[in-house]
């Protein structure tokens, strides 16, 4: 049972969090917690649960300064924002509660995130309660299996993995984006050479770090690391030669060259 509720809640976190990357939301992790057993847990009315977390930046913006704040779900009264300001000042922690039920849709989840960034005292402090502690796990099960996907799903394997992959392609595409978007300005930018090392170090970072595909292999990276390896490496070449506006024209379409072929076979790969 709690096999079940584990890969369950947290393929529905995985899902929740791929709509979010897919609006434009800065979603940075995932979490679960299904042990249904932790007394702690029924004193608190959470016996199966789940967080969505942001980027610093994210949350200073939601919260109007710094601290910490968690989309979070619980399988007794659905979505909330919990808002934990950094200063005491701010007051403690406090809950700003979706109430749709415990299963609205994806697209009511990004509205209501989208919904507290523009006012995060627009949405009821007041808890819904929709479900009993501990009731019908069974039936609970049954109803979080429905978000794990088919055995032949691309992802079919540990909601981590799954939503880790979703956001390395998310920001891949996102520079390609940047990368060949039309009529982009030339910006003339003075960098340290320290600047320089700084922002390869960052890309051997990404390139390190980034999720493969299925089986290990590189072929196709499905993340950002090889355009940002590429970047670097770019604009190292043009710092060299900076003196020669001609030749460091030359280097420039290496990083978009390669953002086309990636695109271009990523697409394959899906028709």
């Amino acid at each position: 049972m709690r096999s079940e509720l584990d890969r369950g809640i947290g393929h529905y976190m995985a899902s929740v969090a791929e709509h979010l990357l897919a609006e434009g939301l800065p979603v940075s992790s995932i979490a679960v917690y299904s042990d249904f057993t932790d007394e702690t847990q029924n004193s608190h009315q959470k016996d199966v649960e789940g967080s969505i977390y942001f980027t610093s930046r994210f949350e200073t913006a939601l919260l109007g300064g710094p601290g910490t704040a968690q989309l979070h779900w619980c399988a007794v009264s659905g979505w909330c924002l919990v808002l934990m300001p950094g200063t005491p000042s701010a007051g403690g922690r406090s809950f700003r509660w979706l109430g749709e039920g415990l299963w609205p849709v994806r697209e009511a989840v990004a509205r209501f995130v989208l919904t507290m960034r523009a006012d995060p005292r627009s949405k009821s402090s007041e808890r819904p309660l929709y479900r009993s502690p501990g009731a019908d796990l069974e039936g609970l099960a049954d109803r979080l299996m429905m978000f794990v996907p088919e055995p032949d799903s691309p992802g079919k394997g540990d909601y981590l993995y799954r939503f880790a992959r979703r956001l390395s392609e998310t920001y891949r595409d996102r520079i390609g984006e940047a990368l060949l978007a039309p009529q982009q300005d030339r910006v003339q930018v003075v960098l340290a050479s320290g600047e320089l090392e700084a922002l390869r170090l960052m890309s051997d970072f990404v390139e390190a770090t980034e999720v493969v595909s299925e089986g290990g292999s590189r072929a196709l990276p499905p993340g950002p690391g090889s355009l940002a390896h590429l970047m670097a490496n770019d604009l190292t070449r043009r710092g060299q030669h900076s003196d020669n506006p001609h030749d460091a024209a030359d280097t420039y379409r290496e990083a978009q060259d390669r953002a086309i072929a990636d695109r271009n076979s990523f697409e394959g790969l899906s028709n």
